[in-house]
């Protein structure tokens, strides 16, 4: 019974056929493309491969405009992508990630302090607080923080 209540998506038997694997696998990334939403993860284009990283390891996602690469930062990794910040904001949830200034969106679950002009985050990282951010931010946080009571 406990299978049940894990969701599987497909079953391999044994012995394995690279196959049936194959096909198994095409099929998930396609489930995943078409609705990464609903199953926690983030496609992105990495050195030209397709790199499906999980929402909730995200603890943000910086732009530098001098190269135009996005990195996003997770908790025990870091990608780096060509992907327009925006558009990476519309793949994410809100309010959990929300910008927190126009080259930083943050996951608002990993924010420990916000100060005068920064974020402090759980993994130590300070990150610049915009002051035409500002206001969305802490609305942000306030939706976030009052909806997981």
């Amino acid at each position: 019974l406990e299978g049940y209540e894990a969701h599987p998506f497909a079953f391999l038997t044994k012995p394995l056929d690279k196959r049936s694997l194959a096909k198994t696998v095409d099929d998930l990334i396609g489930l995943m493309e078409s609705k990464p939403e609903g199953l926690g993860i983030l496609n992105v284009l990495e050195n030209r491969n397709n790199v499906l990283i999980l929402i909730n390891s995200i603890i943000l996602i910086r732009s530098d405009s001098v190269d135009k690469k996005r990195t996003i930062v997770c908790t025990n990794d870091k990608h780096i992508t060509r992907e327009p910040l925006q558009a990476l904001s519309e793949k994410l949830p809100s309010p959990q990630f929300t910008f927190c200034h126009q080259s930083y969106i943050v996951n608002l679950s990993f924010v420990r302090e916000v100060k005068k002009h920064n974020i402090l985050l759980s993994n130590g990282l300070e990150v610049p607080l915009g002051r035409t951010n500002k206001a969305k931010f802490m609305f942000a946080l306030d939706a976030y923080v009052g909806g997981m009571s």
